[in-house]
């Protein structure tokens, strides 16, 4: 509950200082979560707010997919998903050319996953907040509108909860990560200034 209430409080911040910044963005796309054996999907969106070189970025994530794995400790099938994630990172970009630019980000996430017992109806994972960080890179195909492929990586102990809910030790090492493709839309660009008329 502290780490929802810390993100709560970023995201309010983040929220009051974006009219100070000159670079908005937003962006939808399709994530693929991994963690040892298991996957998961959702649909991805992020808000952006960039001066120069720096900005900030709220994401969410809604779950629309899951997978079934064999827990060797059970002997049962289980069910692995992610529900919900929200997270708010600091972020630093740089232009490599006109429309290509790379970045990197780092945060803090709280990741809502599920891992259920399908004999039993049982799950051993709810709520895990951690730190969060990764790399991305844009290309923009129109002013206004482009491509963006994103990894990230989530420090959320989801490990050692598979290995309390029968998995092997091993996976209590295992740290989530994704792989995110998005449609990035800016918004707020300067418009062309009008051409002086002729003398008369």
């Amino acid at each position: 509950m502290k780490k929802l209430l810390a993100l709560a409080a970023v995201a309010s911040v983040t929220a009051f200082a974006a009219p100070a910044f000159a670079d908005t963005s937003a962006s939808l796309g399709w994530t693929e979560w991994t963690i040892a054996d298991f996957d998961a999907n959702t649909i991805t969106g992020t808000a952006s707010w960039n001066q120069g070189h720096f900005g900030v970025q709220v994401e969410g994530a809604y779950g629309i997919s899951n997978t079934k794995v064999v827990n060797p400790g059970s002997g049962h099938t289980d069910e692995f998903s992610i529900r919900s994630e929200m997270g708010v990172f600091a972020t630093a970009q740089f232009d490599v050319a006109d429309n290509f630019a790379i970045a990197a980000r780092a945060g803090l996430a709280t990741v809502n996953a599920k891992e259920r017992d399908l004999a039993t109806n049982t799950h051993q994972i709810d709520n895990n907040g951690g730190p969060a960080y990764g790399v991305s890179a844009t290309w923009m195909f129109s002013e206004a509108t482009g491509l963006r492929l994103d990894y990230t990586q989530y420090n959320v102990d989801l490990g050692k909860d598979l290995t309390k809910a029968g998995f092997p030790p091993s996976y209590s090492n295992e740290d989530l990560s994704t792989i995110s493709l998005s449609l990035v839309r800016k918004f707020g660009l300067a418009k062309p200034a009008a051409p002086a008329e002729a003398p008369k």
